[in-house]
């Protein structure tokens, strides 16, 4: 419950200092009879005042272990939601992660890559649990049975998306390979990935590897060094090819890329982009260049050679600079500044791309960048200035600017950050100390209410004193206030969802109330072979499942809990998130 203290802000600081002060420590929900409670019942077994949720809710339980019981490596385990209506405990039965080993091949050689196994959440809303492990490419370790093995891993139990990405020298010769990999019932699991050979003929075969050669060249035909070419999935933008470094064969011309990819996409033309970028150093020898496509279409070919065009960067280059100052005219320093267009053209070649660069204000809120632009075809940059951590009452600034030649003199003013505050109390009225208030940001500027700035607002969290005050300063941006009292109290978070942060002019004489919790309690044990064993000093999530307007689902964390030696554990959980 949330009631409104109509009281200009002065009022509020000045009621607030004639209250008792808190010395004894904060408030806490103990009780032996239902008589100490306020609108709730008191349960003698945990000793403390509760209630029923105030409308129909559905809970997630996650446990995140501290120890795995055969030593290997440790995640959070998730669980499918259940509906919160009073129905006895939950216990919780967690299975081991499932052993897996095995080796990445290539023309019957091991090569060193990078393996990601990325497991869906029963969750809605919650982030895939993904495990990355480094297969090597030197000689594997063999197994029983015969078997070799260059990695070594440990999985929750069930279905993975799984990417394998080459490394190193291998990442030139090896596009990467996406498969679904399915942890085995029972025993280890052992997983070979081996490459398919090349294609002897790319129009009739299958199950193999298509290539294709090309060169980097401007208008006059000239190879261009340090320019790394991919073939890159016009929807998803994931890579679909090797990736290679022009100049990185030095018996051959500058320009000069060979790739690999699997044969369904040399027939699938109209599914892929050529993607062409700056190696880095390119950036540090020439300048810099922007990211580009080219369609299957836009591709010619000369001598059995892909063409690639590049752009004529030179006569794009432009120097951007200027000050970043507080709103009361006082220089940052160490403020991000930002700058980032999508349509960076060279108009001799009529090539669009992108073009990212930041860079960080001195002692005197100055910063020089170079950017990339022409006079006959000005690039729109989206700029944006991120106050340093120190300068907490600044916030973020977003602007968008038209560049076709240098600027010298430009001025960025932050906004100043909001001021959120309020007090947090009991329902009777007891001050709470201590107690942690975070403002977790969404990320959304509510359907274009708020500013585009919105986008890029900053989580923070502050305490409240002696007297339950909190003062936050915020961004403008949407958020979700948790206010979490210290452990021990018996007290449940409150969350406020979606609080919209407009102005520095948001709300400061709010009243939080603490209302009773709604215990959810059981038993985390481990399943080991044919026996149980306790989760011993785990910890216990709880997420509730929130609608959004748009009528998507997410997961909004609201009791967190320790279990014991038994691995017992008692979340306490708001009657309303």
């Amino acid at each position: 419950m949330r009631r409104a203290i109509l009281l200009p802000l002065v009022g509020l600081f000045a009621l607030s200092a004639g209250c008792e002060s808190i010395t004894g420590g904060p408030p806490s929900n103990h009780c032996v009879s239902d008589d100490e409670c306020v609108a709730a019942r008191c349960d003698t077994a945990l000793g403390m005042c509760v209630t029923e949720s105030r409308r129909p809710m559905r809970l997630a339980l996650e446990v995140r272990p501290m120890t795995e019981p055969y030593g290997g490596s440790v995640q959070a385990i998730p669980f499918a939601p259940f509906a919160l209506d009073g129905a006895g405990p939950q216990e919780l039965e967690l299975e081991p992660g499932v052993l897996v080993q095995g080796l990445v091949r290539g023309g019957g050689a091991p090569i060193a890559a990078e393996l990601t196994f990325s497991r869906q959440s029963p969750i809605p809303g919650r982030a895939p649990s993904t495990i990355t492990v480094e297969a090597s490419g030197a000689t594997p370790v063999r197994l029983e049975a015969g078997r070799e093995a260059a990695f070594l891993t440990q999985l929750l139990p069930g279905r993975h998306e799984l990417t394998v990405s080459p490394t190193g020298e291998w990442r030139a010769l090896f596009p990467p390979l996406y498969r679904a990999y399915e942890t085995p019932a029972e025993g280890n699991g052992f997983l070979p990935l081996d490459y398919p050979p090349l294609c002897a003929d790319p129009a009739a075969d299958t199950d193999c590897l298509a290539t294709f050669e090309g060169q980097v060249v401007d208008r006059a035909g000239v190879g261009q060094a340090g320019v790394v070419v991919r073939l890159v999935d016009r929807l998803t933008g994931r890579p679909l090819s090797s990736r290679y470094v022009t100049a990185s064969d030095l018996e051959r011309d500058p320009g000069y890329f060979r790739l690999v990819f699997p044969v369904e996409h040399w027939r699938a033309t109209d599914g892929w982009f050529l993607r062409v970028s700056p190696a880095p150093h390119r950036v540090e020898e020439v300048g810099p260049s922007p990211i580009y496509t080219r369609p299957a279409e836009a591709l010619t070919e000369l001598d059995g050679m892909i063409r690639v065009l590049s752009p004529n960067v030179d006569a794009m280059r432009l120097t951007y600079a200027g000050t970043v100052e507080d709103a009361d005219g006082r220089p940052l320093e160490g403020a991000s500044v930002q700058f980032t267009s999508t349509d960076v053209t060279d108009p001799t070649t009529n090539i669009t791309g992108t073009y990212t660069a930041s860079v960080r204000t001195d002692a005197s809120g100055a910063f020089s960048v170079e950017l990339l632009g022409h006079a006959d075809s000005p690039a729109t940059y989206d700029i944006v200035v991120t106050p340093s951590q120190s300068e907490g009452s600044s916030g973020v600034l977003r602007v968008s600017r038209v560049l076709g030649s240098s600027a010298n003199g430009q001025l960025f003013t932050a906004p100043p950050r909001a001021r959120f505050g309020g007090t947090v109390q009991t329902l009777t009225g007891e001050r709470m100390l201590d107690a942690r208030v975070e403002a977790r940001t969404r990320g959304s500027d509510r359907d274009g209410a708020l500013d585009p700035a919105a986008f890029l607002a900053r989580s923070n969290q502050t305490s409240t004193d002696a007297n339950g005050l909190f003062d936050l300063r915020l961004d403008v941006g949407l958020y979700d206030v948790v206010i979490e009292p210290p452990a021990g109290t018996n007290f449940p978070w409150r969350i406020e969802r979606d609080v919209a942060i407009g102005s520095s002019g948001a709300p400061f004489t709010s009243v939080y109330e603490l209302e009773h919790p709604v215990p959810v309690t059981g038993v985390a044990r481990w399943r080991v072979d044919d026996t149980t064993q306790p989760v011993v000093d785990g910890e216990v999530r709880a997420y509730a499942l929130v609608e959004g307007s748009d009528g998507s689902m997410r997961a909004l964390l609201v009791a967190r809990a320790t279990t014991d030696a038994r691995g017992a554990y008692t979340l306490l959980v708001p009657p309303s998130p």
